[in-house]
Parts: structure tokens; sequence; C-alpha cells
């Protein structure tokens, strides 16, 4: 149930494809060669699966005979002479058995102990350990007794025993970042003191900037580091397109594992999408936030009953309990502020601005970068907060999807009491440069879309959309229209809701509703006019259609109904040239076509349509075809024949008489869509009846 933060082990588990990097790494450990150590930094944040970096890179050379690692773990020992004698302890025991002459190794044996004796000499920051093999203050020197060999002396048989090894050593110090600022320093010593033995390699993982802060008394702590690591490798933060396919992934197992199977649909896939565009994902920043969101909603959807919380809301609460648990904690102990005239009470206009008041102080209380994706989560989850008006017949809504909105809800998710390609700002605006001209715009879009980062940078150009100007934004959504059979692509699992379609009529919608009232029907009917592609200019007019029709709608529709009455006769035009040019069952969004010709211009025309398009074995099998949709479900996805879709427009049972036709051996000539249509249509899956 829980999901362990252990980090991997085989690149197989490598999601965010550091494999490649961590060879290169492994290659330069294996064919290091010189007089003096190398020491070697592995930077990143926490979080950012440095260890589980380093594991890829061992793993590569963990077989050469050639290799004897050592994974020293400094927090394991508290005080500094048993730190340096369990370092040396451990060195000595990896090493021995490749040494012929044991007399060396009870000599350096010798010398630990002779340093680390507390009768005769302590470590502190002002000694330098076997870095000389030893550098002591002077009044430390002749506490040796007499007649032995000078810590100099010794020195050398400790290097020539590493040179005639013939073997090298790699010891890797993990998590340093987290030592203290005393327990760091004496680390970074300890290495630096011994970072001159012949054929050993350091391996050290660290967050940079902290451990700089922790050396900084020493002097600059920069500049101490960079006398300590030869090089360095900086693992970069996860991209958000990798993490997004990683949270989606372990949101699918999760919901899977308690509900069995769950379909996104009505309120709930129009929720999951809104708090998509809000920013839901913002807070993850590595696999260790994902591991941490998913073991808590795991737990904590343990311990609640499944029947009392309606999923897309405790995914989105458990988001705010985890990464901004003061928010959490404002609003478990106000509901009034976030139920508005559906909650506990009702109450006047003052009331509601002083809660609102509150509202923004707990959102002005969490770090920068939260803010805006913590306000947009509590936006979906409360609608009241956009200060529209809503009826009783949404409280019946709401009370029937278990939302926590209502107050008989509200109480059941508070019971716990517990409070592919990343995008850079530069490229955005890179492509920024070309909204202007389409022909390079359109290049540009096409290049992404088969380097597979398209997605991410739709994120950027709905950022970028309120900057536009009547020619750019003329571009950019005609060229998303235009291309979108070409760069379109498929929703990866249940709760994805960033595909290209969704995307583009983001950014067509949000641009569009930037424009002052009078210009939005001229861009529209130019744009819709040109269009050169059917579908996604009558899908958005669809919606504009359906934003009118709409009783209940919170926001103000974007252009008048007469408006949105001239464009529905445009896009009827192309309908019926599309059927008159014998196109339109080519279209993949035939489906769609058929609903809306029959909405905007009755089911006769619909009905004679199909009529004669299935008197074809050919016109049939496009008719079947069209109604093949694949089905997200968190028990897999899967392909189905939307059956019950025909009924509406044709008569099933002739449509059954056709198919019933189609004998074995014209199956078997078909090719692979017309074979899964015909089975899909015969034998739908069990679960979809």
């Amino acid at each position: 149930m829980i999901m362990p933060d252990y980090p991997i082990e085989d690149k197989d588990d490598d999601k965010l494809r550091r494999a490649p990097l961590a060879k290169k790494v492994a290659e330069l450990i294996a064919t290091f060669q010189g007089k003096e150590s190398f020491v070697i930094g592995i930077e990143g944040v926490w979080g950012s699966g440095k260890t589980s970096f380093i594991n890829l890179a061992l793993k590569e050379i963990k077989d050469d005979p050639n290799l004897i690692f050592i994974n020293f773990n400094p927090w394991n020992f508290s005080g500094q002479n048993e730190l340096i004698t369990d370092f040396f302890s451990t060195l000595l025991a990896k090493i021995a058995p490749f040494i012929e002459d044991k007399d060396k190794v009870k000599k350096v044996r010798s010398i630990v102990s002779k340093l680390t004796k507390k009768s005769e000499l302590a470590f502190s920051p002002e000694i330098t350990v076997l870095g000389g093999l030893v550098n002591l203050k002077a009044n430390d020197l002749f506490k040796l007794k007499g007649g032995e060999k000078t810590l100099e002396e010794e020195r050398r048989d400790v290097d020539d025993l590493f040179k005639h090894l013939g073997k090298k050593v790699v010891i890797v110090i993990d998590d340093i970042d987290r030592l203290d600022t005393e327990e760091t320093r004496l680390v970074m010593k300890l290495v630096k003191m011994t970072a001159n033995f012949p054929n050993t390699v350091f391996v050290l993982c660290y967050d940079r900037e902290k451990v700089a802060e922790k050396l900084n008394t020493e002097g600059s702590g920069e500049e101490y580091l960079k006398k300590i690591i030869q090089v360095s490798f900086t693992l970069p933060m996860p991209d958000e397109q990798g993490l997004q396919k990683i949270l989606f992934a372990d949101l699918d197992e999760t919901i899977k594992g308690v509900y069995t199977e769950v379909k996104l649909e009505g309120n709930d896939e129009k929720r999951w999408g809104d708090l998509q565009y809000k920013g839901f994902q913002k807070p993850f920043k590595t696999v260790r936030d994902i591991k941490r969101y998913i073991s808590s909603l795991r737990l904590n959807w343990s311990i609640v009953e499944k029947e009392d919380v309606n999923q897309i809301d405790f995914m989105a609460i458990e988001a705010v309990r985890v990464f901004a648990p003061t928010l959490y904690s404002g609003i478990s102990a106000n509901p009034n502020l976030f139920l508005g005239s559906h909650g506990l009470t009702d109450y006047g206009e003052n009331n509601k601005k002083n809660l609102q008041a509150k509202l923004k102080e707990l959102i002005d209380a969490l770090p920068v970068d939260l803010r805006k994706p913590m306000q947009g989560i509590c936006e979906v989850l409360f609608p009241n907060l956009d200060n529209a008006h809503y009826g009783s017949d949404w409280d019946q809504i709401w009370k029937r999807e278990r939302r926590m909105c209502v107050a008989e809800r509200f109480g059941f998710y508070f019971q716990l009491g517990i409070p592919e390609g990343a995008i850079s700002e530069v490229e955005g605006n890179a492509l920024a440069e070309s909204f202007g001209d389409k022909a390079v715009f359109s290049e540009k879009i096409l290049e992404l879309a088969k380097d597979k980062r398209l997605r991410p940078m739709l994120v950027k150009i709905l950022d970028r959309v309120d900057t536009l100007d009547e020619t750019k934004m003329k571009v950019v959504i005609s060229t998303l229209w235009d291309l979108e059979k070409d760069i379109g692509d498929e929703r990866s699992a249940m709760f994805d809701f960033d595909d290209i379609e969704t995307q583009s009529s983001r950014i067509t919608y949000h641009a569009i509703k930037h424009l002052v009232k009078e210009q939005r029907f001229a861009i529209l009917e130019e744009l819709v006019k040109t269009s050169k592609t059917f579908y996604p200019s009558t899908r958005f007019v669809a919606m504009l259609i359906d934003q009118q029709n709409n009783q209940q709608r919170t926001e103000e529709p974007l252009i008048t109904a007469e408006e949105a009455e001239k464009l529905k006769v445009i896009s009827l035009a192309d309908i019926n040239k599309l059927a008159s040019d014998n196109k339109l069952h080519e279209e993949k969004s035939l489906v769609f076509a058929l609903y809306r010709w029959k909405e905007w211009e009755g089911e006769d025309k619909v009905k004679e349509y199909i009529k004669n398009l299935i008197s074809t074995r050919e016109g049939l099998l496009s008719l079947l075809k069209g109604f093949v949709g694949r089905v997200m479900s968190t028990n897999g996805n899967y392909n189905r024949l939307d059956k019950k879709g025909i009924e509406p427009l044709y008569p099933i049972e002739e449509i059954e008489a056709l198919v019933k036709d189609i004998t074995d051996e014209e199956i078997a000539l078909m090719n692979e869509k017309d074979k899964e249509a015909i089975n899909l249509f015969r034998n739908p899956p069990a679960r979809d009846w």
C-alpha cells in the first residue's frame, strides 16, 4: 500500500532517464589513472535522486575485478575520533585481502591507532588527518614516542601500499548535506586530507548550496569545494512532463487499489481538467514529492470509507495537506469560509468579506511557488470562492457527488485530524518570437510534436496568451487548428487531461477571452471561415453554443447568442460540404459531426446520409470505425465501439443486420482496424454493459 522512498537499483526503474549519464560517470571511475586520488561530486537538491544515480553508476562497474567498493555513511558516527577511526578501519578491512604483505596492514593500523588514541591525541578541526599523512600542530608532534618514524615517513609507507595494491578503491560518501556544520567540515577535511592516496576515487553526494553554506566559515565555501572536487555532475531537476507521467501512473494504481476500477465522467472529469489547468501538479518537483504524496494518499484512503468521499476532492485536499499543511488546517478550522451559503450557516456580505480576507491570509503565508496552485485547488474544491451564485439544484448535485463543498460531507475529509522533454523559459520565449510568422511557427510546432515535447510547450503558450496581439493570436490559433491532425496525441492515462486537443482548446478559449468583446466575433468568424480543418474549429463553435445553452454557467459567454448562431451556420455548411464531397466519413471526428449535424439541422438529413453511407461495405466499416473509441480506466485502457451511441442517429437493427451478413471470408481479407470494428460491434467488452 505505502510507497517506500527507496533509491532505485536498476536502470529498468530509471523513469527519469538518467542511466546514460550514470554510465558516463561509471566509465570515468573505471578509466581513471593517477598518482593521486580523484574526487567526483554528484550534486543535487534533496529528493533529486542522487543515491539512485550513484546506484545506477556503480552497477555498471560492479563486476570489474580491478575495483574495490566502499560505502561510508558518516551519519552512523557521533564523534570525530569515532568517525575517522571507523573510516580507516573500513578502508583497511576492504583492501587487506588484496595485500600479500600483512605487516604493511598492521603498520597502517598502528598509525591510525596512534592518531586516534584518546590518551595522546584528540582530533580537532585544526588537525589534518593523513593528508600529509597527518599535519599536526607543533606541540602535538612532540607527543609521539621518540625513535619512531616521522609521520611524513609513515605517509610514504601508506602511499606505497596503495601504489602496489593493483586495484582502484572507490569510496562513496552519501548524504553529506544532511550533516550538521561541524560534521560537514570534518568529512570534507577528511576527504581533502586523504585525497592524494594513489588509485583512490571518492564519490561525494551532496546539495552544493547547503554544503557551501556550512563551509563558509572556512573562507568561501564555494572556493573550498572547488579545491576538493575535481569534477562534478549536477543532477537536473526532473522535467515536468516526466514527473506527470510518473504521477499519473501512480494515481491510476492508487485508485485501482481503492476502487478496483474508476472511469472519470461528468463533473469529475471536468474538475480534474480544471485542477490540471490550475496547477495541481506544480508542487511535485521531484520523484520524492510524488512518493510522499502517493504514500500519504494511500494511507489516508485506507482509513476513510471510500463511499464517503469524492475521489477528485480527496486527491486534491490531500495535496493541500502534504504540501501546504497550514492551509489545510486553516480550511478545517474555517468551514464557513469555504462552504459559503451552502455551509453550516448563511451569512451577510460583510462576514463573507472578512472570511475572504482570511483566505488571502492563509494563501499569502505559503511559499511563493505554492500560492497560485493552492489557490487554484481551493477554487476547484469550493465553487463559492469565485463569487458566483449557485442555486439549490447545484447543492443537490454536490451532495450526490459526495463533494466536500457541502456541509454534510465537509467533516469526512478532516476526520483523520492530520492537519517526455523539459521546456525552459528560454525555449518558450524563443517560440514566442515566431508567433507572428505562421510558416516558422508551424515548423517549430511540428518539430516539438515529433520530439514528444509539444505538451509542455503548449503550457508555455497558454501562459503567454494575454500578451498576444491580434495578428499573433490568429497565427497561434489557426496553426494549432490546421495542424491538429498531425500533432494530436492520445491521453496516456485516466487522469491525463493535458492532451494536445484539450490544450489547443484551452489556448483558443483564453486567447479569445482576453480580447475586448467587440473584437471577439470578427476574429472568430475569420478563423472559422479560413480553417483548413473541420474538427477543431467546429468543436470550438459547438463549445460556444453549449456555453449559451448552459443554464448553470458560472461565467459570461465569450460571444452573444446571435454571434454564436452565425458561426454555427458556417460550421454547418462545412459539414454539408464534407458530406456532399463524400469526405465526411473520412473524418476522425465523424461521430461528433453526425451529432452536431443532427442537433443543428435535424435527424432526417443524418439518417439519409447514414443510409447512403452504409449501402456499401466500405461505408458501413467507416461508420463502425467512427464509433470506436478509447476508454481510460484504472483497470487498463481499452477500445470499445459505442453501440448505444448509434441508436439516436439510425436504427441499430439495420446496422446489426448488415454486420451479421459479413462473412468470415470477408473479414479475413480486411485490415486490422476493420476487423477490430466488426469484433467490437459483435462482441462488446463485458464491462461496458
